[in-house]
């Protein structure tokens, strides 16, 4: 009855810094360097909470490279985040699937593309975030597995996620608004569990430090009969060379490209210099949060040597040592771990979901076209419809050893998109085809050797593929592709998906050559953001007088955004656009003029649904 209660007064607390930061958006601008840098330690999830010390048991520092890949991705790609954020701001992107197309000729193709790979992708690792909150859960209530709410919880945990990501992160139309109190909330989150992970590691490396010197010593080991019982070997091997340099290259691009970390590190990021600060805010989090990794994954091995699931030690031993508090206070700080990343995650793919696979649909079928004027009401229900797919997939794979396996399964899967991407920022000629060619094949290899292997184990496919390989042929084996055995399995799909992701980028942007008005868009990727076509036509059309009719083209614009808004809020948002192309006054413009007015209102249309459908829609209607 306690944890229900502590459970209550947490979500409260959520709920009122999240309206308290809405209601005060000026008060906390002032601390938004701190609030943007702890709100981007939702990368911290259950994985790291609990999940960290459960790996450690087995594979010793292995687990914390992951975190200095991401400390190193901070310091190396931080000067093309910046980038973005400009970028994503000039684009109104709402997201990596919209910010990818908005680069790629505005494909609705490759943004359509990029939004099924991510459910796909992120769906597991979002598993992974439920379980351990059922699994916690029943520790510290000692509720019994076949009663009836223990069977249902999983039912329960996803209605309430969603509600919560629905109250807290999808309240407005335009996702590209900023999300102050969300961010205020995400932060203090971040810090409770921060707090809870290090006072636990504390108190429990204490009340358990002679044993951990024992251990540390060696001397424990002249107990012939409890070196049986327990193995420490492993916090002496070293770790594996594949493993160590996969988790590395997974955490530096993760820390960037996860759709979580790309919304609150692009899409709710208001000024490009808090990027400089987070390379050091963010990498002192992570360095504190694996503080007591190893110390209570040993004290775990002394204490509970024979637990079958090491992922939970950081809850098991207070609760072990009949430390009830302390047991009640690490749940909430797993719950927070799981349930923010699960918010964040949840809302960028409802975002995608919508604007780059609903939103098309819509279009192309007339019947749907009152869904137009409904597409919060739409983004909300995708919502509920991710987390049925997690809930689903959840009661597939069941509670397995697999879950371990997933974060990194879903870390691969969303690391193809990294040379369209970083390619995109940093390589004129590369083009759709290029960039839809490389995701394709990657993704393709991604599935065949990380995602279907599980699929087989856990008996969901009866295959024999995963040890004679594909039509029998021993190089087709999924986990050792093309017969190269000295792999691990995350390195093996790690290092062949990459490999042919980034030829086929490389060789087919080479091969087709880009037309010159996609040049000119590509620009501005380049040209500090100054489309070319735009300023070839001032250079043109200085001094010429107006001929077209600003009232005929407002009007335009204005059924365009009714389609998907209310009238009122319609007429506002090309209110403001007109004012921010100086036209206010204006009755007659020339053709510069409305190059410039038709940009701003395709961007911020963009806000709405997606810049490819955005460009279509504008593109269709002739103003």
């Amino acid at each position: 009855m306690i944890v229900f209660i502590l459970l209550i007064i947490y979500l409260l607390i959520f709920f009122f810094i999240a309206i308290l930061g809405e209601r005060n958006k000026r008060k906390f601008s002032n601390y938004s360097s701190a609030i943007y840098s702890l709100s981007l330690a939702v990368y911290c999830t259950s994985w790291t909470f609990y999940g960290n010390i459960g790996l450690a048991s087995s594979q010793n520092i292995q687990p914390i490279t992951i975190y200095l890949g991401a400390t190193l991705g901070l310091i190396i790609f931080a000067p093309l985040v910046a980038k973005m954020v400009q970028l994503k701001a000039y684009y109104h992107s709402t997201s990596l699937a919209d910010f990818l197309s908005a680069r790629y000729q505005n494909s609705r193709f490759l943004a359509s593309m990029v939004s099924i790979i991510c459910l796909l992708g992120i769906v597991p690792y979002l598993t992974i975030q439920v379980a351990p909150m059922i699994n916690t859960f029943l520790v510290v209530t000692q509720l019994q597995p076949s009663s009836h709410l223990a069977k249902n919880l999983d039912v329960i945990v996803i209605i309430i996620m969603s509600l919560i990501t629905i109250f807290a992160g999808v309240r407005k139309l335009d996702p590209t608004e900023r999300h102050v109190g969300m961010m205020l909330a995400l932060a203090m989150a971040s810090l409770f569990k921060l707090a809870v992970f290090l006072v636990a590691g504390a108190i429990i490396s204490y009340t358990l430090f002679d044993e951990i010197q024992l251990v540390m010593s060696g001397d424990l080991f002249q107990s012939q009969a409890l070196k049986e019982q327990m193995n420490f070997d492993v916090f002496s091997q070293p770790p594996e060379i594949s493993n160590w340099f996969s988790m590395m290259v997974l955490g530096a691009v993760g820390i960037i490209i996860l759709p979580r970390q790309f919304h609150v590190g692009v899409v709710e990021c208001s000024d490009p210099r808090h990027v400089a600060s987070a390379r050091w805010q963010l990498s002192l989090y992570m360095l504190l949060i694996n503080l007591f990794v190893i110390p209570v994954a040993i004290a775990g091995e002394w204490l509970l040597p024979n637990e079958p699931v090491k992922d939970m030690l950081l809850l098991l031993i207070p609760v072990e040592l009949n430390m009830p508090a302390l047991a009640a206070m690490v749940f909430l700080g797993g719950f927070a771990a799981a349930s923010c990343m699960i918010i964040v995650c949840t809302m960028t793919l409802s975002t995608m979901v919508t604007n780059h696979l609903f939103v098309p649909l819509i279009e192309q079928n007339k019947k749907l076209h009152w869904l137009k004027s409904k597409l919060l009401n739409v983004r909300r229900a995708s919502v509920f419809f991710i987390l049925f797919i997690v809930l689903l997939y959840y009661r597939l794979m069941g509670d397995n050893y697999l879950l371990i396996e997933l974060g990194s399964i879903s870390f691969i899967a969303v690391l193809q998109f990294a040379p369209a991407l970083f390619g995109g920022l940093l390589w004129r000629k590369a083009n759709l085809e290029g960039a839809a060619t490389g995701i394709i094949i990657g993704a393709s290899i991604w599935f065949y050797t990380s995602m279907f292997p599980t699929f087989v184990r856990s008996g969901l496919i009866e295959s024999n593929i995963i040890e004679q390989g594909l039509f029998g042929i021993s190089w087709f084996i999924p986990e050792s592709l093309f017969g190269i055995t000295g792999l691990s399995p995350m390195a093996n799909s790690l290092f062949w998906s990459l490999s042919f992701n980034i030829t086929a980028f490389i060789f087919i942007s080479s091969y087709y050559r880009a037309d010159t008005p996609v040049y000119e868009q590509v620009s501005v990727f380049f040209d500090d953001f100054s489309s070319a076509d735009i300023r070839g036509l001032y250079e043109t059309q200085q001094g010429v007088p107006g001929s077209i009719f600003i009232s005929d083209k407002k009007q335009r614009a204005i059924n365009i955004y009714s389609k998907y808004m209310s009238r009122h809020e319609a007429n506002k948002k090309v209110e403001h656009c007109l004012k921010r192309v100086n036209l206010t006054e204006e009755k007659q413009i020339n053709i510069a003029q409305l190059a410039e007015l038709i940009s701003c209102l395709t961007h911020v249309l963009a806000g709405v649904i997606g810049m490819a459908s955005a460009h279509q829609e504008i593109r269709e209607s002739g103003l």
